[in-house]
């Protein structure tokens, strides 16, 4: 126990601790001006001529053997955020599919390397696969879900703006797409008008590019409400009714739910209820659905009745052979 406690009084003298933190300091100095090679992973990039485009998306990084200094390699590895690989190819003659990027490509777009030596760079090599650019229109879908609050709803569509892009890319692949997507949001319990910045889907990597890519939102929460129009008379579309013919009842009432604003402004003319001539004529079962006509900005949840009887009167000729 004496032993013990005479080491730690030791380790807790002054001199001890000043002089292993020297012998710290002076083994990190040695350590960080002796040289060593190492890899680093560094981003590349590829500029390709205006008028061509990958068909295959590229390696996001390649990795370069370098060699200096501790103290140099521990600054590329950890503090220095500009490394990267540039490999312009904008001004070259790409005339055919296939175009490899050689070392000396690579080598020569490296940036941020200048207090290191560059030995290798991994790949050595890399074949793109290019063809003609091809841009296009197309129609975007919207992935934004929205879920009111109990006791409101959205009403009608969720808007956006715009609601086409343009792609751009290798004219192979952008001629094939008919439509785009924004990415997936959700958002819950919404009680209000909603406004918002939703990004595009990025299925296809760096293949693909856009003229925009902040797509703005908008959607109408309200309040639901519902109300019933009573005595909606039915009319014949496509002829009058025929002399023998009778509806029964020749009235009903809609009863239609929506947001408060809509279901507001809603009167009984926005309503249509009709049968159709051919299917009056037509008719051999005596029961009808009429048809129904109503603003897309609410939605129809009851019809009393539902069916109507259709009654075939007898002509005058028929009844007086009866007799």
């Amino acid at each position: 126990m004496k032993f013990i406690l005479s080491i730690l009084r030791i380790f807790t003298k002054r001199a001890f601790i000043g002089a292993l933190l020297f012998a710290i300091a002076l083994w990190s100095y040695t350590s960080l001006n002796t040289y060593y090679t190492t890899y680093v992973d560094i981003p590349l990039s590829v500029k390709l001529p205006p008028t061509r485009a990958i068909e295959k998306e590229l390696p996001t990084t390649i990795s370069v053997e370098s060699r200096g200094t501790g103290w140099n390699l521990f600054n590329l590895l950890y503090l220095n955020n500009s490394k990267r690989a540039n490999v312009d190819l904008s001004e070259t003659n790409i005339k055919d599919s296939l175009f490899t990027i050689g070392r000396s490509d690579f080598l020569k777009g490296i940036e941020s390397f200048e207090t290191v030596e560059l030995a290798d760079v991994i790949p050595s090599s890399l074949t793109l696969r290019t063809g003609r650019i091809g841009e296009y229109y197309v129609p975007l879908n919207s992935l934004v879900e929205i879920t009111p609050k109990e006791g409101f709803s959205i009403v009608g569509d969720i808007k956006l703006k715009p609601d086409s892009i343009m792609i751009i890319g290798n004219d192979k692949i952008t001629s094939q797409i008919k439509s785009w997507s924004t990415k997936v949001l959700k958002i819950e319990e919404a009680n209000k008008p909603i406004r918002g910045i939703v990004e595009l889907s990025d299925s296809l990597g760096e293949i693909i590019n856009f003229n925009t890519r902040e797509i703005q939102f908008y959607a109408d929460v309200q309040l639901t409400l519902e109300r019933t129009f009573y005595d909606i008379p039915i009319v014949v579309r496509g002829g009058t009714m025929p002399k023998n013919s009778v509806i029964n009842p020749d009235k009903i009432d809609i009863t239609v739910r929506g947001g408060l604003e809509q279901i507001k402004n809603l009167d009984a003319e926005n309503l249509s209820v009709y049968l159709e001539f051919t299917t009056i004529a037509k008719d051999k079962s005596g029961i009808l659905i009429p048809n129904i006509e109503f603003p897309t900005d609410v939605e129809v949840i009851q019809v009393n009745p539902p069916y109507v009887y259709h009654i075939i009167l007898l002509r005058q000729s028929k009844l007086s052979g009866i007799n």
